[in-house]
């Protein structure tokens, strides 16, 4: 979907993911110390948290101030982050 709509998306990945998202990908990759269940995904006001375990979860929240800290503390990821080494 994002795709279709020409939706250009920035992507955080432990390295050795099998993500490869599409042409609007932008993904950089942290260190395997950052696997995790869960993930994130900030969009506009909302923050969707998933949570992958024997019984999913997902909560989304809608609040400006909570998405604002979490497009900040993405960007401080995204600023450690590494392009994919190819071996």
């Amino acid at each position: 979907m994002l795709k279709e709509k020409h939706i250009k998306e920035k992507v955080l990945v432990v390295q050795g993911s099998k993500y490869v998202g599409n042409e609007n990908s932008e993904i950089l990759y942290l260190p395997k110390k950052f696997t995790s269940q869960t993930y994130t995904v900030i969009y506009g006001d909302f923050i969707r948290i998933s949570i992958w375990s024997d019984t999913p979860y997902f909560i989304i929240i809608k609040n400006n101030d909570l998405a604002n800290f979490h497009k900040k503390q993405f960007k401080v990821f995204w600023e450690l982050s590494k392009p994919k080494r190819n071996k």
